[in-house]
């Protein structure tokens, strides 16, 4: 689990890159604002990646996990972060 703090508007990138894997490791990568909705999410073998708008100001929540039938598979990753104030 990771946090970072976020303004209303502003643009959000979140990458995952496996760098090593014991087992079959499938990870599931979602965004939690604040109030505890979910924001955005993405399931992928490797590398899961979100974009989105912050809806609001505030702290965000990124929880990665193995969503695979195989619970044993563990392995490393790194986890990108950018974030882009206002407009594109």
């Amino acid at each position: 689990m990771w946090s970072f703090e976020a303004e209303a508007g502003q643009y959000v990138d979140l990458s995952v890159a496996e760098t090593s894997s014991n087992g079959n490791m499938a990870m599931s990568l979602r965004v939690f604002a604040e109030d505890g909705s979910q924001v955005d999410s993405d399931y992928d073998s490797t590398s899961p990646e979100v974009f989105f708008q912050a809806p609001g100001t505030g702290v965000y929540t990124v929880i990665l996990q193995n969503g695979s039938s195989d619970r044993d598979a563990n392995g490393g990753y790194e986890l990108y972060y950018t974030q882009v104030p206002g407009p594109i």
